[in-house]
This record gives C-alpha cells, structure tokens and sequence, in this order.
C-alpha cells in the first residue's frame, strides 16, 4: 500500500510555484471578493449582442446554491487597445487611498503612462488619492468640470447598473469593469447608448500585456 501511494505521488504533476493559484491578485488588478453577476433570461434573449463578444451566455441564477458560470469573453486586441489610446481621462471607480489594494496600484501604474486617473469613492470624497481629489459618484465629479472619457469599475457587479446610469448621464466613452466583474444587461445598456464596452479585465495588465511591459505584467 505504501509502495501504491509512492507511485501516484510520483505520477502527480507538480503544482504551480507558491503564489501562482491566483494570478491575478499577484497582478494588483483583481477586486478581492467580487463575483460575476449573471445575465437574466430575458437579457440573454435579447436582440443586443455586446461587441465584440464571441461568446455568448444563456447562464441563470444560481444551481445548488453556486453561481453558474458564465462562459469567458473573447476581444480582438486591436479593440482593446482603441480604447486604451483614445483615453486620456479615467473615472476609477472604487479607488481606495490604502496603497495596498489593488486599486491603488493599478491607478498609480496608469498614472505612469500618462493617464489622469480620478478616484471615484464615497467614503474618501473630499480627500486626495495619488494627487487627485476623490468624489463620491461620478455626478459630483462631472460638476466639478472634469471629464472622464473612460469609467473604470473596481466594485460588484451587481452595483454596475447603477454605475452604467451615471455614466450614460457624464457621457463617458468607454465602460472598463475590473477582472472579477461582469453585468452583460447592464453593459448591453451602457452600447446602446453608444459606449465601448469591456467586462473581466484589468487595463493594467492589458496595457503592460499589449506593450511589451512584461516586468509590470507581473511575470
């Protein structure tokens, strides 16, 4: 019997390097906590396809008390980078002023390549985040004269509708939901009113993946 179980522990294929089981933590873009919030029925039938999707998901409510999985989403890079190189401005939305969430790297690194990052949270509104005056929700941001061309969501995705209505209103131009964060009604919504969407990804990562900054990538 012990000479048995040897053989399967030899047979086992080595697990990955201490750390590794959640890539993106290491990479200072995953909302710690945050799960993918469903599409319902009647969005999953519905006549708007997010582009560019080329996937899509019929997936509903729960199953033995788990969420079902939604099938990944698949973009072109080229899109990707469109919305990265025609912004200038972004709205962070759960930006948090403890250097050690992952919201705060990944403002602090987009601030490096050239991006004004606003801070976007109602508990820090009124305070400074990396040189830049927090506001509470994007409304009192806009007042304020500053315009964001993209909305970038480090919160849940069930507080994405809300999120979308604010944007619609701010006329911002691209959608950005953190890895971890998905509402495919909400941002089927947020394409009608003619925004670029992009759900489950970090625009850190996806800038130091597309520009060769593979030290920043976290590799």
């Amino acid at each position: 019997q012990t000479q048995a179980h040897a053989t399967a522990a030899e047979k086992k294929p080595a697990g990955k390097p201490a750390g590794m089981e959640n890539g993106a933590a290491m990479l200072g873009c995953n909302k710690g906590g945050v799960g993918r919030s469903l599409i319902s029925q009647r969005a999953a039938a519905s006549k708007h396809t997010l582009h560019p999707r080329a996937l899509s998901s019929t997936s509903e409510g729960e199953k033995d008390g788990k969420k079902a999985d939604l099938p990944p989403l698949v973009y072109d890079d080229q899109y990707i980078k469109a919305n990265l190189g025609n912004t200038r401005v972004i709205a962070m939305v759960g930006a948090s002023s403890n250097w050690v969430r992952p919201s705060y790297f990944a403002m602090k690194y987009l601030q490096g390549k050239g991006y004004r990052v606003i801070p976007i949270n109602p508990g820090s509104a009124g305070k400074t985040i990396l040189g830049e005056k927090c506001y509470k929700d994007l409304i009192e941001m806009h007042a304020d004269g500053v315009e964001a061309d993209m909305v970038d969501v480090f919160q849940k995705s069930e507080k994405v509708p809300a999120i979308v209505e604010q944007a619609i209103q701010i006329k911002a131009k691209v959608l950005w939901l953190q890895l971890g964060v998905r509402n495919d009604e909400a941002c089927a919504k947020a394409e009608e009113a003619g925004m670029k969407v992009v759900q489950d990804r970090c625009p850190k990562i996806e800038y130091s993946r597309l520009y060769g900054e593979i030290g920043w990538h976290g590799i």
